[in-house]
């Protein structure tokens, strides 16, 4: 409870109260009034927080469950039943990578021929469709908004392809983050350094949003870097800002320098 100290005459005392989750301003007159008036009282409304809490779980039920169906129901060659007991028997399943929260259908999947990577079917919350292609042997997998699984796969091949010629020069994006750090090298990385990076587009929309970044067209280096502890990925965005820092400085006089890929000798 925090409060100011009585006033002099004309003005009044004021308490500030913390109900529920919402700061209250509570004038009180200099009279006294029993402590029982409501104005007095900064209590949270224990009921109407339980209904709101109900409310919201029943929502995100409802909106859940209607996912699913739409995710189901892009299941080829299923009658109505078998979508039905799909959903039923908990065949799609919950799942969070890389920022993006999704419902997949593990039973509707492709595989891409010789290739060990395998396109399954996937909603985000947003109600956004996707491929959640996972690799045999990587760790990471790539969402792709593309409606083709076989045009997935080949986007997220070339995104695994860019992430393994980046892995080489890791080492410098780990002195750079550094540097930015501790203030030695300055410079801004943009939105648009995330998407021309080796990232997939979905997961970094999921984590603008997560960040409350998703108003912003950049961020400093140093936020950058402090953000590559929560999520190390942040290091390709890192990367490619400083791929378009060099391009910069090896073309001055062009305003739209094309990507210079920094790879060691």
């Amino acid at each position: 409870m925090f409060q100011n100290s009585r006033s002099q005459a004309g003005f009044h005392e004021e308490r500030f109260g913390f109900a529920g989750s919402a700061w209250l301003f509570v004038p009180v007159s200099g009279r006294r009034r029993s402590p029982t008036d409501p104005i007095l009282r900064a209590e949270p409304n224990h009921t109407n927080w339980a209904t709101w809490g109900k409310d919201m779980l029943r929502k995100a039920h409802r909106n859940a469950e209607a996912l699913k169906k739409e995710l189901v129901s892009l299941r080829p060659m299923t009658s109505l039943v078998e979508k039905e007991l799909a959903i039923v028997t908990g065949a799609i399943k919950r799942e969070t990578v890389n920022w993006v929260p999704m419902w997949v259908d593990w039973d509707n999947a492709v595989r891409a021929g010789a290739s060990l990577a395998t396109a399954v079917r996937a909603i985000t919350d947003a109600g956004e469709l996707l491929w959640y292609v996972r690799h045999d042997t990587k760790k990471h997998g790539y969402h792709s908004s593309a409606d083709d699984p076989f045009h997935a796969v080949e986007q997220a091949e070339d995104a695994w392809n860019h992430r393994r010629r980046v892995r080489r020069d890791w080492a410098r994006v780990e002195v750079v983050r550094k540097d930015l750090l501790w203030g030695r090298r300055k410079f801004r990385v943009l939105v648009q350094d995330a998407y021309d990076s080796a990232l997939c587009s979905l997961g970094i929309q999921w984590f603008l949003k997560r960040m409350r970044l998703s108003h912003v067209d950049g961020i400093s280096g140093r936020t950058a870097a402090i953000l590559m502890k929560i999520e190390p990925q942040l290091g390709f965005v890192i990367h490619q800002a400083l791929e378009r820092e060099t391009a910069a400085v090896l073309f001055p006089d062009d305003p739209t320098p094309g990507r210079v890929d920094i790879i060691p000798s």
